[in-house]
């Protein structure tokens, strides 16, 4: 089973557990910086412990700056710890379980992926700071 972590949207992030032939989704709205724990229950909700995932896909390209780089790493250390396929794909990609499980299933493990954003970072910075 594969997990797919999107972060796209500002109100909620979702998770969906796929394969070839079917699909199971979850809204979470809240703190983003809960993500894990939104993961586990997730997880627990399917009766699915994360050693049983076979890869990770990651939306990225929409959503906030954080939302989206803390979707990386998240997707990252569960390919890293979990010896997994991991891949990312763009927001408005059409969600294809089959199209999504071939490709992860073609993808080399220790490849990692890197956040995409659809605009530049804006971290509160207003004006420069001379020394």
């Amino acid at each position: 089973m594969n997990l797919l972590i999107d972060a796209s949207k500002k109100e909620f992030i979702k998770f969906v557990l796929f394969d070839k032939n079917k699909h199971s989704a979850q809204k979470y709205a809240g703190v983003k910086h809960d993500y894990l724990i939104y993961i586990d229950k997730f997880l627990k909700k399917y009766n699915l412990k994360p050693k049983k995932l076979t890869g990770v896909a990651v939306v990225v390209g929409a959503g906030g700056f954080t939302s989206t780089r803390l979707a990386c790493v998240i997707a990252n250390m569960f390919a890293y710890t979990l010896d997994i396929p991991v891949l990312a794909i763009q927001a408005n990609q059409p969600f294809d379980p089959a199209d999504l499980s071939d490709k992860l299933k073609k993808r080399r493990k220790s490849v990692f992926v890197s956040a995409s954003y659809s605009g530049p970072a804006s971290i509160g910075i207003k004006k420069s700071i001379t020394f």
